[in-house]
């Protein structure tokens, strides 16, 4: 390329010199101020391939001055941290104390027990309706008492309560107020019955009554199945034949058609025996003793009608109203078991052996009063068949009570020997007078025990 003629150090600038400037060449009219041949062009410039150029060059230079005054800068203030930062004095925080577990839980619990005491439990228990916060009280009286304020929340709160009259009373109102007999059933009796009779008086009564309640309270004869009292005092009671038709025998139906139609029925019963058992069956139902008089005299249906009366009125001498001497006797014997009154047993002719002693040795078992057996002291053998009847073949009616009113001391002693161990009761020993007869006792009772143990 061809060199560009530099300027002379002199010739910086022509007027100053005061020499007029070169003409400019006719061939080249960009040249002014020079007059000599136009210089040839240069050749066209290229722009520089492979490498930077001045002006990439100079850029990058100023951008790494800039970068290098920027990391200056960092290092200077990382200085002026680290020296600010070694300069202060260091202070470790003071190590936290964790108070122990046991003070922590101690501290809790007064703060809770001075928050919030019985009164204040029995408090929220009411005003919450929550009768499980009951159990957070630690007093039992004052527990109960939330149970009892809170009873009527629910039935099962009744059942929390300990005392008998206050849990009856409170299940027994669900029970009612629902109409729900089942109720009943979560308590134990007596309290369930009281419960089930405050729910249907009739299940105050048992058996026959019970049914004849409920027929009568539904107005349903056939609840009373085939109880045969139950269909014979309901339609006593309503005048209602139609329940009749539910006994099994003819008899018994025609003596309930007359009671129920306070007619006399019993008349057209073509068949005596059949007649007989209507009238007994009418007497009974109306309670017209002398109903018994138009039974066929001293027969079998008599004699248990006059015995139905007799017991009824407490009256053996009803016995008497025409009954024969031995149906009379059969009559004073069913008074005596029924009642328990010995006058009936007392009254029979001593010449009537067999049905004294009937009536005596059923006695003294059916009532647990051996002390009749005495008797027959004139007779050891039947006195000695009565004893044993009534004492040593375990007898679970002996009533040891009559054991003194026994006029021979062998068979007092054995009296009392047999209730003991009837009994598993040691003290029924010490009534008997002679030691050597207790400590026999005694080992009587310790020999039954072992044996009871054993088996």
């Amino acid at each position: 390329m061809p060199e560009i003629p530099k300027k002379s150090k002199d010739d910086k600038n022509y007027k100053a010199r005061g020499a007029s400037a070169p003409q400019q060449s006719k061939d080249d009219k960009s040249y002014k101020g020079y007059s000599g041949p136009a210089p040839e062009k240069a050749a066209e410039a290229k722009p520089y391939e492979g490498h930077a150029t001045p002006a990439s060059n100079s850029s990058r230079s100023t951008i790494m001055i800039i970068i290098a005054v920027m990391l200056v800068l960092i290092v200077i203030a990382a200085g002026v941290l680290i020296f600010l930062f070694m300069s202060s004095p260091f202070v470790s925080p003071p190590p936290q104390q964790t108070p122990p577990v046991a003070n922590v839980t101690a501290n809790l619990t007064n703060t809770t027990a001075v928050q919030c005491d019985d009164q204040c439990m029995l408090q929220n228990a009411v005003e919450s309706g929550s009768a499980d916060l009951c159990l957070n009280i630690s007093d039992m009286s004052l527990r109960q008492s939330c149970y009892m304020m809170l009873s009527n929340t629910s039935v099962s709160v009744c059942l929390d309560l300990t005392n008998e009259t206050d849990q009856v009373k409170c299940v027994s109102d669900y029970a009612v107020d629902d109409g729900n007999v089942s109720l009943c059933s979560l308590l134990s009796e007596p309290g369930a019955s009281a419960c089930m009779a405050a729910v249907n008086p009739c299940y105050a009564d048992n058996g026959s009554a019970q049914l004849l309640c409920f027929a009568l309270a539904s107005k349903n004869y056939s609840i009373c199945g085939s109880d045969e009292e139950c269909i014979l005092n309901y339609s006593r009671i309503t005048g209602t034949i139609d329940a009749c038709n539910q006994l099994p025998l003819v008899a018994d139906q025609y003596g309930c058609w007359a009671e129920a139609s306070h007619m006399d029925e019993c008349a057209n019963l073509s068949i005596k025996s059949q007649e007989d058992l209507c009238y007994d069956v009418y007497a009974m139902q109306t309670g017209n003793s002398q109903l018994c008089q138009n039974i066929t005299p001293d027969n079998l249906y008599q004699t248990q009608c006059l015995s139905y009366f007799a017991v009824k009125l407490g009256d053996y001498k009803i016995c008497n109203e025409g009954l024969a001497i031995d149906n009379r006797w059969n009559c004073y014997i069913n008074y005596s078991l029924a009642t328990g009154d010995r006058s009936g047993c007392d009254a029979i002719d001593p010449l009537a052996g067999s049905a004294e002693f009937t009536c005596y040795y059923d006695y003294a078992i059916q009532w647990g009063n051996p002390s009749v057996c005495g008797e027959f002291a004139g007779d050891p053998d039947e006195m000695a068949e009565c004893f044993i009847g009534a004492m040593v073949t375990n007898n679970t009616k002996l009533n040891y009570s009559y054991c003194a009113d026994i006029n021979v001391t062998s068979w007092q002693n054995q009296c009392y020997d047999d209730a003991a161990m009837l009994y598993n009761d040691s003290s029924i020993c010490s009534y008997l007078t002679d030691q050597n007869d207790q400590d026999s006792c005694l080992a009587d009772l310790n020999i039954t025990l072992n044996e009871a143990n054993k088996s």
